[in-house]
């Protein structure tokens, strides 16, 4: 009872500020409230907009209050920042900021995708990849090849990430590993989700753990710290056809960014050479914030390491 009371007042907040329906546009990506009040969206195909709504800064202080009592966390001017899962509400990711680490309260969510594209709906309908793009990846599904996804923020990974998804056979056990439960795992027969909890138990944690679950792949959401190591090390064990998303900006750079944080592991030295043996493919992908498209940017095929550089091609 006590946590539907505290829905509903999260329910009761969010209509308040004039934000309730906007989590439920299937359109939208992130909905933002900023200092100044205005409200924000990112629209899927059309880039950020500003809504014409100012939302008064009592009503998105309420917003940020309600959200941490909802998942049991505080939020004041000596704990000023919330991040927290909306689990009620899509499973929204909620980012909340009070004074004085800004100087009126402020909030960001990040909807999950609930419209989930294949390959051939990206390609045909949203334009994100060329048919040449679609048998790359496609092909690479099937050879079981290990894909790295790389971009910026809000670029699409996570949608992309969906898509591929769909291409896995039905028969293949699939365990996935999240900070925040993005990925559409119901769209595979044979899946066993797991995600972090702050503070006791980390992805690197997780990825040891998949390990004894029976994969025939493993997914990590996103790699962003030390478990970039233990994942270099299951991926060469025999657990081929990975996926995972990175923060970079191409090919090289996802190569670069990945040695960086297996060194977070306090391993003696980079693992180029293991680096070059396991990641097969590097899809970038990038935002045009005038034009509002995401898109496909480059494929690169890594072939190795020669002991001085990387030995890729872009085949895309």
């Amino acid at each position: 009872m006590i946590r539907e009371n505290e829905r509903l007042a999260v329910e009761a907040t969010m209509k308040n500020a004039g934000v309730y329906d906007l989590l439920y546009d299937n359109d939208l990506t992130e909905i933002m409230a900023n200092p100044d009040g205005k409200l924000w969206v990112d629209r899927l195909g059309k880039g950020r907009e500003f809504t014409g709504i100012i939302i008064p800064a009592e009503k998105r202080e309420a917003v940020i209050i309600t959200c941490a009592s909802y998942c049991g966390e505080l939020c004041h001017k000596k704990l000023p920042l919330l991040e927290a899962d909306l689990i009620d509400f899509g499973y929204a990711r909620f980012q909340g900021v009070l004074p004085p680490v800004t100087h009126a309260p402020a909030f960001s969510i990040r909807r999950k995708a609930i419209l989930n594209y294949s390959l051939d709906e990206l390609s045909e309908a949203k334009g994100m990849l060329t048919k040449d793009h679609v048998y790359i990846i496609r092909a690479a599904v099937i050879e079981k090849k290990n894909i790295l996804i790389a971009g910026g923020t809000n670029t699409g990974k996570t949608t992309f990430a969906n898509a591929i998804l769909k291409e896995f056979a039905d028969n293949e056990r699939v365990i996935t590993l999240e900070d925040t439960m993005e990925l559409e795992t119901s769209i595979i027969k044979d899946c066993f989700p797991l995600r972090t909890m702050n503070g006791t138990v980390t992805m690197d944690t997780l990825l040891r753990t998949a390990l004894r679950l029976r994969p025939d792949r493993i997914l990590l959401g996103e790699v962003r710290g030390k478990e970039a190591w233990s994942l270099l090390k299951a991926l060469s064990s025999g657990h081929s056809g990975g996926l995972c998303t990175i923060h970079a900006f191409g090919g090289k750079s996802a190569l670069t960014r990945l040695e960086q944080l297996a060194l977070e592991a306090s391993i003696k030295q980079i693992p180029k050479d293991l680096i070059g043996e396991v990641i097969d493919i590097i899809v970038h992908i990038e935002f045009d914030a005038k034009s509002g498209i995401r898109k496909i940017a480059d494929i690169t095929k890594v072939h190795g390491f020669d002991g001085k550089e990387y030995i890729v091609e872009k085949v895309g």
